[in-house]
């Protein structure tokens, strides 16, 4: 009876292991899904097989992105401390930093013609959309700010 009881427990645990929990941030494309699990990045066929680990380092990933195109996948790292955007290949490979700011940079969105990668942040003080070009360079704030404007007609 015992050995049965135990036999039982051990089968229900085994598969309790196989069943992955907490994956976070799925992003779909025509046949890829991209979602943080672990502190990485991983990919995976848009059934749920062939699940590949992108990213594999001590920094947490998470926000991942796939690009409108299907080719890249942003997303954002703690490498050196603060969220700032990274970008790689959907199939891994070379991961580029895209943004270098000491405020924390959290991906949101490609463009749809996917050159450019929407983040938002708090470098201005308050939280702000900004876009950045896919290949790096000076990210531009999306909307001024409308909230504090001081109307001169209003007297």
């Amino acid at each position: 009876m015992y050995k049965l009881l135990i036999l039982f427990v051990c089968t229900g645990i085994s598969a309790a292991a196989q069943e992955t929990l907490l994956l976070r941030s799925p992003s779909v494309s025509n046949n890829k899904i991209a979602f943080a699990y672990g502190g990485d990045v991983w990919t995976a066929d848009r059934d749920g097989s062939h699940a590949q680990r992108l990213t594999v380092n001590q920094a947490v990933e998470f926000n991942p992105m796939l690009s409108p195109d299907g080719k890249w996948i942003a997303f954002t790292g703690r490498q050196y401390g603060n969220a700032d955007v990274f970008v790689m290949p959907v199939n891994g490979g070379e991961i580029k930093q895209i943004t270098y700011h000491n405020s924390n940079d959290d991906v949101s969105s490609w463009s749809w013609d996917a050159k450019s990668i929407y983040f938002n942040s708090n470098r201005m003080g308050q939280i702000a959309g900004f876009k950045v070009n896919a290949n790096g360079g000076t990210p531009q704030r999306i909307f001024g700010n409308y909230f504090f404007q001081f109307d001169h007609n209003l007297t």
